[in-house]
C-alpha cells in the first residue's frame, strides 16, 4: 500500500510524492530534514570548547595541590630538624629521625585501634 504525502516548500507551488509506507517518515518535520544545523554545530563546538578549559583548569589546581603539600612536608621536615638540632646539639643522623619526629609513634602503653573493626589492640 502507498501513501499519498503532499507538502510544499512555498506557497506558491506544491508537490505531491508518492512513496511506499515502509519509507514514509514518521513525523512531519523530518519531510526535507538536510543535515546538522549552523547552531547545532556552534552548540558542539562551545561544549567542546568549555569542557577543554574546565580540564585545563582542574589539572592545574591539581598540581597546585600536590606543589602545596610538598611544601608542607618540606617545611615540616625542615621544623623537625631545627627541633632536634636545638635538643640534641648536633643534626639528625639519617631522615627516618626526622620522620619519627613528624610523626611520632603513640606513647609506651598505648594500644593500637583498627578503625575498621573498631578494636583496640595493644
Amino acid at each position: 500500500m502507498r501513501t499519498r504525502i503532499e507538502f510544499s516548500f512555498s506557497r506558491r507551488r506544491e508537490r505531491s510524492v508518492t512513496v511506499p509506507n515502509s519509507q514514509r517518515p514518521t513525523k512531519w518535520r523530518d519531510i526535507g530534514h538536510r543535515g546538522i544545523s549552523l547552531v547545532e554545530i556552534v552548540l558542539v563546538i562551545v561544549l567542546i570548547t568549555l569542557t577543554v578549559i574546565a580540564m585545563a583548569k582542574w589539572f592545574d589546581i591539581s598540581k597546585w595541590a600536590n606543589e602545596t603539600s610538598g611544601e608542607a612536608t618540606v617545611a615540616s621536615l625542615q621544623e623537625a630538624a631545627l627541633y632536634y638540632f636545638a635538643q640534641n646539639g648536633y643534626w639528625p643522623p639519617d631522615l627516618t629521625t626526622l620522620e619519627a619526629l613528624v610523626d611520632p609513634p603513640p606513647p609506651s602503653g598505648w594500644g593500637s585501634y583498627d578503625p575498621g573493626s573498631g578494636n583496640v589492640g595493644s
